[in-house]
């Protein structure tokens, strides 16, 4: 069970690699929104409103809310040209202001707007460590396997026949 969770989790975290990467070419050319808007019956005003963007330097995501009316939901997808977003929430010329996130909150009234935003170097890196921690893994184990050594400890089996005397973990070659 637990070495399926860890398949899960790893084919996902390749895949929001593989996203990040795919969005950061695309945005070069093009700028995404998506947003979930639910407003109130007879205005246009929105009580809340969830989005996620893409900018030239990252992705952004962010939830604006009113605390007046009954709601309406509404999905929308809009596509612009490519834009930078305002880097925020961070003193000018702080280390994060240089790295490209930002992160902001607005209060006023019933009104409540928060937003944040990463750029896409830090989204890749931090969606390919599991991956590579399991691929790195993969070639150690195998790597020993090779040597006659135990996959799970690294101890000499060469003059063992099934189990590692170490660890007590089943030798490669041994039949079950």
């Amino acid at each position: 069970m637990r070495r399926r969770l860890l398949n899960l989790l790893t084919v996902l975290s390749l895949s929001l690699c593989a996203a990040a990467a795919v969005f950061w070419v695309r945005s070069l050319f093009a700028c995404d929104a998506v947003s979930y808007e639910a407003s109130r019956d007879r205005t246009d005003n929105p009580q809340l409103v969830l989005y996620a963007a893409t900018h030239r330097h990252g992705i952004g995501a962010g939830l604006h809310w009113d605390a007046r009316g009954r709601v309406r939901p509404r999905w929308e997808w809009n596509r612009d040209g490519p834009r930078d977003y305002e880097a925020g929430g961070w003193p000018e010329g702080s280390v994060f202001n240089r790295l490209k996130f930002t992160a902001s909150e607005y209060r006023g009234g019933p009104h409540r707007i928060f937003a944040a935003a990463a750029p896409y170097w830090f989204l890749l890196l931090t969606a390919s460590i599991l991956p590579g921690a399991r691929l790195a893994s993969l070639w150690r184990r195998r790597h020993r396997a090779r040597q006659g050594l135990c996959r799970a400890c690294g101890y000499d089996l060469r003059a063992t026949t099934d189990r590692c005397p170490e660890c007590g973990a089943e030798a490669a070659g041994a039949v079950a």
